[in-house]
């Protein structure tokens, strides 16, 4: 629970203020500052249909675990408001006609619409730059239903058959849960090179090349987004600091453990006494009898376990403390404890 407390502490603290986009003026003139306001509310309006709030706190949860996430921009066609229907014409451009005397419409189509999908360390992977800025090909894996692919290996001229066989199976998700049988399919994208002059997409579904042409976008940029918890060196994945603080967290179970076992204990009294006392004590008598006087100054006596040594207690203060340290958050905000507790936290 520390761990899990700290983690989303820490991720609502680095989303306060949500990451985002905006266009300033190149110069105070009017239409500079008309055009930069109509850029912003378009930004905003994206903002808003990809519900960046939601998916930037699904990633701060899925950075804290894996150490990285990764966002991938896409244009899905099936998305966006509709166009207007396209009325039918004939051989003389004019509108034809059903037998109501209505004009024949065409179906009207989504105009498509700009997501991003969030990746974790499992859908993603690069050439091993530490900056995906510096990568020269990536590699992203998505999933869709057997009739999803079937459907995209149509769109491009592929019809399944035996000889490109398409089937579905289980796939375990994240957190270890089995999810419907999906079809994986990958997505190559490789930046102009002295190796591949022209740069290179390819779109793998199942076992199926649907797709191969050479890089697409003008920009230039592979079209991958990579978001680490903490860096690591030489390495194209991130650090989390669930991973750092893992020791500090079993030195506390252990603690925990520990004072539970001793509190069981000090429950578990023990009487020690004369025999006829020892039993008349387990019957539940109020009396009993003794041989002599000796014996009734000292007819027994109750033993209990000594108290929790404070040496307990203070070695869990020092392993919260470390864990609050270890993520950079200061304890009075995590967990409600004294601030002063901790010497390298920082509120975020």
């Amino acid at each position: 629970n520390l761990l899990g407390n700290n983690a989303r502490t820490w991720t609502s603290r680095v989303l306060d203020k949500l990451p985002g986009t905006q266009a300033w003026p190149n110069n105070p003139t009017d239409t500079d500052t008309e055009v930069v306001a109509m850029a912003n509310a378009y930004l905003g309006y994206l903002r808003r249909q990809n519900d960046d709030a939601s998916m930037l706190m699904r990633a701060g949860a899925l950075v804290q675990t894996g150490g990285s996430v990764a966002f991938s921009p896409v244009w899905d066609p099936n998305l966006g408001s509709k166009m207007k229907p396209v009325p039918q014409l004939d051989e003389l451009g004019m509108p034809l006609l059903d037998e109501m005397g209505m004009p024949i419409e065409d179906e009207a189509e989504p105009q498509g619409e700009q997501v991003v999908r969030l990746l974790s360390v499992f859908d993603f992977v690069t050439d091993g730059a530490q900056f995906i800025e510096d990568a020269q090909w990536c590699a992203i894996r998505t999933s869709m239903s057997e009739d999803s692919a079937r459907a995209l290996l149509c769109e491009h001229g592929i019809e399944p058959d035996e000889s490109t066989p398409i089937k579905a199976d289980n796939a375990i998700d994240l957190w270890g849960e089995q999810s419907d049988p999906v079809v994986e399919s990958w997505e190559l994208w490789a930046l102009p090179s002295t190796t591949i002059p022209h740069g290179l997409f390819a779109l793998v579904v199942g076992n199926v090349v649907a797709q191969v042409m050479d890089f697409p976008l003008e920009h230039g940029e592979l079209p991958l987004c990579v978001w680490k918890c903490v860096e690591r060196e030489a390495s194209q994945w991130g650090d989390t600091h669930v991973t750092d603080a893992l020791p500090q967290q079993t030195s506390l179970n252990e603690m925990l453990s520990m004072q539970a076992r001793l509190v069981r204990l000090k429950a578990d009294v023990f009487f020690v006494g004369l025999k006829s006392v020892v039993d008349d004590f387990e019957n539940g008598e109020n009396f009993t009898t003794v041989g002599s006087t000796d014996e009734i100054k000292n007819p027994g006596q109750f033993i209990t376990t000594p108290d929790i040594s404070r040496d307990v207690y203070e070695a869990m203060d020092r392993a919260q403390a470390a864990i609050s340290e270890t993520f950079g958050i200061a304890e009075t905000v995590a967990t409600g404890g004294d601030p002063s507790s901790t010497k390298s936290a920082k509120q975020l």
